[in-house]
């Protein structure tokens, strides 16, 4: 066989070889799985449970002050007092400075004239006692020896608006300061000098002479003395607030 006839002869069977010995590649399909979606869940921070709002109670009562009068003793007497006797129609004034004496204030009439003039009213006795840090109420009186007695049984003095006598019915200012169950009496130390310190006045002439007070006192008095002149049909002056 010739050299060119061999030729033809081999070199297709070395293609057929190197094409069997060609290297294969496979496809494989592979399935992708998708990551798991992860759901964002936004968190709020929970708030603290509130504490339970209280419930309110009944409201607490605010204590009414106790009144604690004390009863009348058969006798009693504030002393002591500033007595000194009027000058002309000046009773008013006069049973101030008198009276003052007694919370341990020792003026003069003419004193108490600065700021309060000859024939005052009651209003106006009751009010001048503020310069003092002293309570002035005055009082239609109803029942004037009850009331006197127990005001003065509390301590408490009184400046007495009365006719100046049964047979002289002048208006007339005097200090009222004890009393005697069994003489029936009150004490009073009086402006008019003929009268003068001491003086002293049946109960019921008191009754008929006497138709104001004016009951002076330590303002942490004024309860018990509203409620005592209460208690006795007195009634207050308006006019004088």
């Amino acid at each position: 066989m010739s050299f060119k006839k061999l030729i033809w002869i081999v070199l297709p069977l070395v293609f057929v070889l190197m094409a069997g010995c060609a290297p294969q590649i496979l496809y494989v399909d592979v399935e992708v799985t998708a990551p798991p979606q992860v759901q964002l869940v936004e968190i709020t921070a929970t708030p603290s449970p509130a504490p339970p709002t209280p419930t309110p109670g009944p409201p607490t009562a605010t204590p009414t002050p106790t009144l604690t009068p004390t009863p009348p003793p058969p006798s009693a007497l504030l002393e002591p007092m500033n007595y000194q006797p009027q000058t002309y129609n000046n009773c008013g004034p006069c049973s101030i400075a008198i009276l003052l004496g007694y919370y341990d204030h020792w003026i003069t009439q003419r004193e108490v004239n600065e700021r309060v003039a000859p024939g005052p009213s009651s209003c106006q006795i009751a009010n001048y006692m503020s310069y003092y840090q002293l309570k002035g109420r005055a009082f239609i009186i109803r029942e004037p020896t009850d009331a006197a007695r127990h005001l003065l049984a509390n301590g408490i003095p009184v400046i007495a608006g009365q006719r100046l006598s049964l047979e002289e019915p002048i208006g007339h200012y005097r200090v009222v300061k004890g009393y005697d169950d069994e003489a029936q009496e009150f004490i009073t130390d009086d402006p008019l000098q003929r009268m003068g310190p001491d003086h002293r006045i049946p109960y019921d002439t008191f009754d008929e002479l006497s138709y104001s007070f004016v009951a002076v006192y330590p303002p942490d008095q004024d309860l018990l003395v509203r409620t005592l002149m209460r208690d006795f049909r007195s009634y207050e002056i308006y006019e004088c607030r």
